[in-house]
């Protein structure tokens, strides 16, 4: 096992920035460097084995406060469209709105005129946009850091705080979700002076959308190590979440 994680550190970019994240996966934990030194720790919430989050690295580039939840295709398909069938007011409790295209600003459309049951298993494709607007229902929660990727995938808050006094925290759709994430945009603000956070806190509590540009961009490491250093410098194993340590030894015998 640690021989494998060896060979997955060999394999990560070298990192030159001073400062840059790395959230490791099964360790459930983000952890902001800065200058070689471990400055934040945050407790994160990852995929779970039907959608792990993906191992790759990119510049975190924009922020958005309060967000709007843009409801995955995917999951519309296999969560929001069976759960209306059996119960018609599944959008509602949700807090979720139906649109005519992904523009938040776009005409809504009565669901009760919708026939979910033609959409049921793709039989037809599913016409409109589901989104949820900022508020305490957001699946979001009230911040969003995001970085390029062809995974769809970001850092996120969240309104389910509980889910982080579970030792494994393998729940999410892909997403990362952040324990303290208005502590880490304040960590962020600290290297990009424009990030107002007197003005950001005051804007957090309200409902109203707002994009902020990282001019000094983070660079992020979603890694994934079984075996790590703790604090009192012993060495910790860790779950194999996704079996990749399984498949390694496979393809290396």
């Amino acid at each position: 096992k640690v021989q494998l994680n060896i060979d997955r550190i060999k394999w990560l970019p070298r990192e030159k920035n001073e400062r840059y994240v790395i959230v490791n996966v099964p360790e459930f934990m983000l952890h902001y460097v800065e200058d070689g030194e471990i400055k934040q720790q945050l407790a994160v919430i990852v995929g779970d084995r039907k959608h792990p989050t993906p191992i790759f690295s990119e510049n975190i580039s924009y922020i958005v406060l309060n967000p709007y939840w843009k409801v995955p295709e995917g999951i519309v398909r296999r969560e929001v469209i069976p759960a209306m069938v059996k119960n018609p007011n599944y959008l509602k409790k949700q807090g979720l709105e139906a649109h005519q295209t992904w523009d938040e600003n776009s005409p809504r459309v009565d669901t009760s005129w919708i026939y979910w049951e033609e959409y049921l298993y793709g039989q037809k494709k599913f016409p409109y946009r589901l989104m949820q607007p900022p508020g305490p229902k957001n699946a979001l929660g009230k911040i969003k850091f995001k970085f390029p990727n062809k995974f769809s995938v970001y850092l996120h808050d969240t309104p389910t705080k509980h889910l982080f006094k579970k030792r494994v925290r393998a729940f999410s759709h892909g997403c990362v979700r952040l324990s303290q994430p208005t502590d880490f945009l304040k960590t962020i603000s600290t290297f990009n002076p424009k990030i107002n956070m007197k003005k950001a806190t005051k804007r957090l509590k309200g409902k109203r959308k707002q994009f902020i540009k990282v001019k000094n961009q983070l660079r992020i490491h979603l890694v994934y190590l079984t075996v790590g250093i703790n604090k009192e410098g012993q060495v910790e194993f860790r779950n194999d979440i996704y079996n990749y340590d399984k498949y390694q030894k496979r393809r290396i015998r």
